[in-house]
């Protein structure tokens, strides 16, 4: 509650050459120097422990939501409205590679995407963004040559890429729907490459722990002759049928 007659809250030089924070009814001890940028203060609670920001709170506000540890670089303006207009509410970023003409590949923990514009990725005027489910994909290629190279998502049916990307036709990377041309330096768009790797694996055993649990145990002999007795009862199979039957169950 802010006194009446007293100055309403905010940084107030003290007359000691410093600017100290006034609340509305009296000064704070936190105080900072003309030099420093003036904030808020917020009674104590800065650097303590707080609620990270949904992602979809931060793609509301044209923020990318990243893993934690990544800087997300600067992209195209389009390259990052689609990625945005792409993603899933819990979706995050945890790789990105950038090459000439703006191309990009993006991973997030389930999929990978691929940003083209321009007349070379045969948008002309516009732009596209291609997205991958990881278990759709095999690995990833990264073509390097003297100075230019190429990353290439692998997946049934796509080949590889030539490292040049100034080359022709459909293989070309910087027409290509599953890569990108990409120039040195190299090994930082390597580390990247092998982020994207681990998630394409990660994905794969995913799905194989799912399907193994869906198949489940092999029926065993108990429930195999429980069945026989069933059509042996229900008039199926003959005396002498069944006799055979429950013989090779038990005998093998």
């Amino acid at each position: 509650m802010v006194n009446e007659g007293q100055p309403p809250p905010g940084w107030y030089n003290d007359a000691s050459g410093a600017m100290r924070w006034w609340d509305g009814r009296s000064w704070a001890a936190h105080v900072t120097t003309p030099q420093e940028q003036p904030i808020p203060f917020d009674g104590g609670l800065r650097g303590a422990a707080r609620a990270p920001e949904p992602a979809a709170k931060r793609a509301e506000r044209g923020v990318v939501p990243t893993a934690p540890g990544l800087n997300f670089p600067n992209v195209h303006r389009k390259a990052r409205a689609a990625l945005l207009q792409n993603l899933a509410a819990d979706e995050l970023v945890h790789a990105v590679i950038v090459g000439p003409s703006d191309q990009a590949i993006f991973g997030t923990e389930r999929r990978a995407f691929i940003f083209k514009k321009g007349f070379m990725a045969g948008a002309s005027f516009g732009s596209e963004m291609t997205s991958w489910d990881y278990r759709n994909l095999t690995g990833v290629q990264l073509h390097t040559g003297m100075l230019s190279g190429a990353v290439v998502l692998q997946g049934p049916g796509q080949s590889g890429h030539s490292t040049s990307y100034w080359g022709k036709g459909n293989s070309d990377p910087y027409k290509a729907p599953n890569a990108i041309p990409v120039v040195r330096p190299f090994p930082p768009i390597a580390a990247v490459v092998a982020v994207l790797r681990g998630l394409i694996d990660a994905a794969h055993k995913s799905a194989n722990t799912v399907g193994a649990a869906t198949i489940g145990p092999e029926r065993g002999l108990t429930d195999q002759l429980r069945e026989l007795a069933e059509l042996h009862r229900d008039g199926a199979l003959d005396d002498a049928e069944f006799a055979i039957a429950k013989a090779k169950l038990i005998g093998s």
